[in-house]
């Protein structure tokens, strides 16, 4: 006994020796940590996967979903809510319509805990504050949803939708087919570390490069690709900026990629995903905002997806750069247990 709990503690001196925040292997490293992808996995279902539903409402539907405010700019925003999804990750994802005065349209998200007791969700922030209720009333024919909640939008400020009559909503019906890997990837993952690996054409006469990040800091990533000459817009260096904070995925083709700052929430990312091959290990995304992602997390991306005993996840989204003449690979560490 004496003996075993020797080698443990030796062990874990020699993986706490090699923990660091971030750290570059240029050209040591081409992503050759991505585990053997093992068969069969099973990961237990998350306990608020039976409180999972979605929803969709129609725009202008009623006054009570629509509501006019002013941002911190001074500019005027009317805002539609629109639908909402209940993970199985025990979240519920908002998602409204901002018409601005120029008539611009842009969808805005906003993510928060859930709690269902009986017919009645209660919405919560991160510190487990009430922002009000969502009860919903089912029948074979519709679904009608009373609305009480006051909410952020990022970006735009704080909103209340009230309702005093049921809202007519539809339930969204593009469940994605039970299977094993789905019952395993649709929860919400806590992120645990990064990795960029840029991979350049033989003709680039160049090394790969990767760096590691042992959170969901994407900004260091920003580095990296500039000193290999990866060209980066503005855009994609404002969405590296942040930091993953957990990605949710739901059975109703919904995945959420949500982000901090400085411990506070910081938007998120929204896309739809489904299956793209038959033994269910790779999924394809399709954001659902134009400005959402950044180079290595772009519109129509394929990520391999990995499950591990006992709560473990690995998506690896790889990205060919033409322009740049190269292949990235960002691998995400994912943990259900935390």
């Amino acid at each position: 006994m004496k003996k075993n709990f020797f080698y443990f503690a030796m062990a874990a001196c020699v993986a706490l020796c090699n923990v660091a925040c971030s750290s570059d292997d240029d050209g040591k490293d081409n992503g050759s940590d991505e585990q053997k992808q093992e068969e069969n996995v099973v990961i237990a279902p998350p306990a608020t996967g039976s409180q999972a539903a979605a929803y969709t409402i129609p725009e202008g539907s009623v006054p009570s979903t629509q509501e006019t405010i002013t941002t911190p700019e001074g500019e005027e925003v009317e805002l539609s809510l629109v639908g909402v999804h209940f993970t199985d990750g025990g979240k519920a994802v908002f998602e409204t319509i901002a018409t601005y005065a120029n008539g611009t349209k842009r969808t805005k998200f906003a993510a928060y805990d859930a709690e269902l007791n009986g017919n009645v969700y209660t919405i919560k922030d991160a510190y487990g504050k009430s922002l009000g209720t969502i009860t919903k009333a089912e029948t074979r024919a519709d679904v009608s949803l009373i609305i009480n909640i006051t909410i952020e939008i990022p970006g735009i400020g704080t909103v209340t939708f009230e309702t005093t009559d049921p809202v007519a909503a539809q339930t969204v019906l593009n469940v994605i087919t039970e299977n094993l890997n789905r019952l395993n990837l649709c929860r919400t993952w806590n992120v645990t570390r990064l990795k960029l690996t840029l991979v350049f054409d033989p003709d680039k006469n160049k090394p790969s490069a990767s760096r590691t990040e042992n959170s969901g800091k994407l900004v260091s990533f920003i580095d990296l690709a500039e000193r290999n000459g990866v060209s980066l817009s503005d855009n994609d260096k404002n969405q590296m900026q942040k930091e993953i904070d957990y990605i949710d995925v739901d059975k109703f083709g919904q995945l959420t990629i949500y982000y901090v700052k400085d411990g506070k929430p910081d938007g998120s990312d929204v896309a739809n995903w489904t299956w793209e091959d038959t033994g269910q290990t790779k999924i394809r995304i399709k954001l659902k905002e134009g400005d959402m992602g950044n180079k290595f997390l772009s519109d129509n991306s394929i990520i391999d997806v990995q499950f591990a005993p006992p709560s473990q996840c690995v998506m690896i989204m790889k990205t060919r750069l033409d322009d740049d003449a190269c292949d990235a690979s960002l691998l995400v560490n994912l943990d259900a247990s935390k």
